[in-house]
């Protein structure tokens, strides 16, 4: 186990912010190659299967565990936007929040860095349209508020609406009940 308590905060941040990075880089790498094999036997049905069930698992567990550190009790928007802050997305990208009324919220990821390693990698994008995301968002806060729904407003490959903001790579809306 890393003795944190040996380690100055900043070393801390530094070893666990890359512990992040390569954990998500991998999972991406892993997603791709195994689309590819399941693809090629014809299976990619099921691959899917496994993965929603895998980003659902993820988004309940990752609210839990936040729930719990943060000792958040609340299901409010305003608790969605708190735990929302301080998840993986905001862990990797530019997320941006905007209460839009009392049950409602905007979430929008400015130059997202999964988009811009699938352009390295040579892609034209990474496909945020895919039931997955939605799903991984839903399991996300229904996790803090089971009544909570989530809109994809536009994602890649779509291309964004914000005529003046070219630099929002998606935009999503929550609402709850």
């Amino acid at each position: 186990m890393i003795n944190t308590e040996q380690m100055d905060k900043k070393a801390v941040y530094d070893v666990m912010l890359d512990l992040l990075y390569t954990v998500n880089a991998s999972w991406f790498k892993l997603e791709t190659q195994l689309k590819g094999i399941y693809a090629s036997l014809g299976k990619s049905s099921e691959l899917n299967q496994i993965l929603f069930q895998l980003y659902e698992d993820f988004g309940r567990y990752e609210a839990k565990r936040l729930k719990k550190t943060m000792n958040i009790k609340a299901g409010d928007i305003d608790s969605l936007i708190k735990m929302l802050k301080h998840s993986h997305w905001c862990a990797f990208e530019n997320v941006q929040t905007e209460k839009l009324a009392e049950k409602t919220f905007r979430m929008r990821t400015v130059d997202c860095t999964t988009q811009q390693a699938a352009k390295k990698r040579g892609e034209k994008c990474y496909d945020c349209t895919t039931d997955a995301n939605r799903l991984l968002r839903h399991a996300f806060f229904a996790g803090i508020n089971s009544s909570a729904r989530v809109r994809r407003i536009f994602a890649p490959p779509e291309e964004s609406p914000l005529a003046a903001e070219k630099n929002v790579s998606c935009e999503w809306e929550i609402s709850i009940d």
